[in-house]
């Protein structure tokens, strides 16, 4: 077994010099034989490990066996973590099944505890059975080829993490087999005869049954079948990442998808492309009613429609393009009014962007040729103290060249700004007046003319762009010398 082992960490890379591994032990035979084989392994290898059992709550002797693990880690010299969290709570308060709250709760510690103790791999003990019953309960929930082609040996988790299953091509049987030869002696958890859940009545009854109907090679023949749908379900991953880089841009931390680039996809293409942007924008696990939701949206009549999804996100349509957004961006926070230090920098809502400020004498400028976040006003007609502030009812303004004001709102309805832009578009006031409207344009009454003697320079740049920072504070001081002079 321990050869087998070898060549799957070998054949996925699941394991290099240098690597802390944080393996999930509960005391049963697969993770405490995990747990031995990765220590009786981990000189060859190069690697250290640390042992963590969590403790669902569910159970009155997790006490016992979280002591149990303890004294197994303690006997290989390992360092070990207990941690408990509360299912019944976590699964009242977000409705969802016993087992998706445990493991969503048990995956959520694992990953705390490992940033916590170092490590940058958290082992499972999943092996080819478990991979089997999940092919069977997903095939039973009609799943596509994603979810038929079950879990990899190894995956990229949040916080950098790397989950891995260096058991993935063992049986059971060779499991517990290992178990008997090298004296372990695992706990029972009584759970695992309870045939309320699906998986227990698929590895209790269901297989069994169609081993004696079928054959004993049945298992072997539906692990293939995973591995070859596998196979596929990771060509059409790398298909997807693709077509993710060419139609998706990142804006303001939130993943936005270019309709035109999308409707160009093949069907099953799409499906995944709007499966990945949902998982990009912080949804845990897209249903494919989700998926199907998220699609209305993108074929839908409506240019500024929108869909409420889990973990908090908003896919909203923005005419050609979908954007996913935290409820935040849009939600309680989309008001505000600051005072724009001039000059100086002022952080914009969201902290993505900042409002950079600069006075320049006439003439320094050269020939004005503003992008739609840049702008350059007469700093001597501006009322100060300036405020940056979010779009408010009944403003107007009129735009450079504009014959008249018009209704702000009618404005960026005519420029087809999108409906969350516009309720987070950074707007300059002078008193009572707008000065600029950030990627829409300034105010004609603000305007740089030949009587202009000194120019306010604003720009909205990127506020994790360092450089950019330099540069336009360089800017800034030079223009204030001159300025002085």
């Amino acid at each position: 077994m321990k050869r087998k082992v070898m060549d799957t960490i070998r054949r996925h890379g699941l394991l290099a010099p240098g690597d802390r591994v944080l393996v999930a032990v509960s005391g049963g035979a697969d993770s405490l034989c995990l747990l031995h084989l990765l220590h009786s392994l981990s000189g060859t290898l190069g690697v250290s490990l640390h042992a963590v059992y969590v403790n669902h709550g569910l159970r009155p002797e997790a006490r016992l066996e979280a002591q149990y693990v303890k004294k197994w880690a303690s006997k290989l010299g390992l360092p070990f973590s207990s941690c408990r969290v509360d299912v019944r709570k976590y699964k009242k308060k977000r409705g969802l099944s016993g087992q998706d709250a445990a493991r969503r709760l048990r995956y959520g510690v694992l990953r705390r505890v490992a940033v916590k103790a170092g490590c940058n791999l958290i082992a499972t003990a999943h092996h080819r059975d478990d991979r089997v019953e999940t092919l069977l309960l997903r095939l039973f929930a009609g799943s596509g080829i994603d979810g038929l082609a079950g879990f990899p040996a190894r995956r990229e988790i949040p916080g950098g993490l790397t989950l891995i299953r260096p058991l993935y091509d063992c049986w059971r049987g060779e499991v517990e087999l290992y178990c008997r030869e090298h004296g372990l002696a695992p706990v029972f958890d009584r759970s695992n005869l309870d045939q309320s859940y699906l998986r227990n009545r698929i590895r209790l009854r269901l297989l069994p049954f169609l081993e004696r109907q079928l054959g004993p090679h049945l298992r072997s023949a539906l692990a293939k079948t995973g591995d070859l749908l596998a196979t596929d379900a990771g060509l059409l991953a790398q298909l997807t990442d693709r077509a993710y880089l060419e139609a998706v841009t990142n804006e303001r931390g939130c993943p936005c998808l270019n309709l035109s680039a999308w409707h160009s996809l093949p069907g099953a293409l799409q499906a995944r492309l709007l499966r990945k942007l949902m998982w990009e924008a912080g949804v845990e696990r897209p249903s494919r009613a989700h998926v199907n939701a998220v699609l209305a949206l993108a074929v839908g009549a409506s240019p500024s429609a929108s869909v409420s999804l889990p973990s908090g996100v908003t896919a909203r349509r923005e005419y050609n393009f979908l954007r996913l957004t935290r409820y935040e961006e849009g939600g309680k926070k989309a008001h505000y009014s600051h005072p724009l230090h001039i000059p100086g920098r002022t952080l914009l809502p969201g902290g993505q962007r900042e409002i950079l400020a600069a006075v320049l004498p006439a003439g320094a400028t050269g020939f004005i040729t503003p992008d739609r976040f840049e702008a350059f006003l007469d700093f001597d007609l501006l009322d100060l103290p300036l405020v940056i502030r979010s779009r408010r009812p009944g403003d107007r303004v009129r735009l450079l060249g504009a014959p008249g004001s018009r209704k702000l709102k009618d404005i960026l309805i005519d420029r087809k700004i999108p409906l969350a832009e516009r309720r987070l578009l950074p707007v300059v006031a002078s008193g009572d007046n707008i000065a600029w409207v950030a990627g829409v344009g300034i105010a004609h009454n603000f305007r740089v003319t030949t009587e202009t003697s000194r120019i306010l320079h604003l720009k909205i740049v990127d506020a994790s762009n360092r450089e950019t920072e330099k540069r336009e504070t360089e800017k800034t001081n030079v223009s204030q010398q001159k300025t002085s002079e």
